[in-house]
């Protein structure tokens, strides 16, 4: 059996799509999985009938439809749980399908409530979900990394995984520690203080818990998936880097 749970925007559990009680029964009829649309788009080559393929060909954000089978005891009970569900469903943030990862989810842009004659029949609830990525994200990695020379790292999945990466100064200060990643070259433009921790994390960066993001320059570390290299020059430091994988 998968569980499935709608999440809200700290993560938290917000409404677990199974429920059987003497009073009310809630349980998936049909799922989609997301839209694979890609960012790039197709366009008309004018005067020949043909068509060509202009950008990038990894998926863009689209849209799943839920269809949650609804029952009551009685009218009153069937009409409660459509309700509740209506009520919760503008705080959906996230959907976690164990097994198989948490979806990051935009809004909700529909939701249509039916009834197969009489609430004593049971219902439905069709929610159409907008994701922020298609992709449904595993559980978090991490791992050290030597510093000063290349290290290989394998990113699973089918995702481009945004790194979160901490660098610890020794016993000496490091100077404008740097990370050569898949996305270019990301610098942060400074001093580590012996035993204090640089992290960049998307776009929070803090020394020691501090924001110190206004002294970064280049993009956002990411890795593509499969066998990448990765550098960090931070002379006389350590450091560990943490990712999350996220599957079609």
């Amino acid at each position: 059996m998968i569980d499935r749970v709608f999440l809200d925007e700290n993560g938290a559990d917000l409404l677990n799509l199974h429920r059987w009680t003497n009073e009310q029964a809630l349980f998936v009829k049909t799922e989609t999985l997301p839209d694979l649309i890609p960012v790039g788009t197709f366009e008309d080559v004018p005067g020949t009938g043909m068509k060509i393929f202009i950008g990038e060909r990894r998926p863009r954000a689209g849209q799943m439809v839920i269809t949650l089978a609804t029952h009551g005891k009685n009218h009153d009970f069937a009409f409660a749980l459509q309700r509740e569900i209506a009520t919760v469903a503008p705080l959906f943030r996230g959907y976690s399908r164990t097994p198989g990862g948490t979806l990051s989810i935009a809004g909700v842009s529909k939701v249509t409530r039916s009834f197969a004659g009489s609430a004593q029949l049971g219902g439905a609830v069709e929610l159409t979900i907008e994701h922020k990525s298609p992709y449904f994200w595993q559980e978090s990695k991490e791992r050290p990394v030597a510093v000063g020379s290349a290290a290989i790292v394998n990113i699973s999945g089918q995702a481009r995984a945004d790194l979160r990466t901490s660098i610890t100064a020794g016993g000496s200060a490091v100077i404008n520690p740097s990370i050569l990643s898949d996305a270019g070259l990301t610098t942060w433009h400074g001093t580590i203080p012996p035993g204090l921790t640089l992290t960049l994390d998307g776009e929070d960066v803090t020394l020691n818990g501090v924001d110190a993001a206004l002294y970064v320059t280049g993009p956002l570390p990411y890795l593509e998936p499969g066998l990448s290299s990765l550098t960090i020059i931070a002379a006389g430091a350590t450091a560990v880097i943490g990712w999350k994988e996220g599957e079609l």
